[in-house]
């Protein structure tokens, strides 16, 4: 479960922050793990890389509303997950 939950906080953040070619690494622990990620634009795309410890890896494409990648060896595939706005609205993609 912690592995979907990082897997879409992580575009969560990637979409926050759209016009950043690259991004500094973000680091937070979740259910006692550390994950430390940075995010990056190739074109359409924004490429998701990173760190859980201990030794896992984390790589997600992420293309208009889909995300496909792999974390600690598992892939994973899903929509971008909808975010709300401090009103607690959903905000538009």
């Amino acid at each position: 479960m912690s592995k979907f939950l990082f897997a879409a906080a992580a575009t969560t953040l990637a979409f926050a922050s759209p016009a950043l070619a690259a991004s500094e690494p973000v680091t937070f622990v979740n259910d006692g793990i550390s994950y430390t990620y940075s995010t990056k634009k190739v074109g359409d795309l924004t490429v998701i890389e990173g760190t859980s410890a201990p030794g896992g890896r984390i790589y997600l494409e992420v293309r208009g509303t889909r995300v496909k990648g792999v974390i600690n060896s598992t892939r994973v595939a899903f929509d971008v997950p909808a975010r709300k706005d401090r009103n607690g609205q959903l905000a538009a993609r």
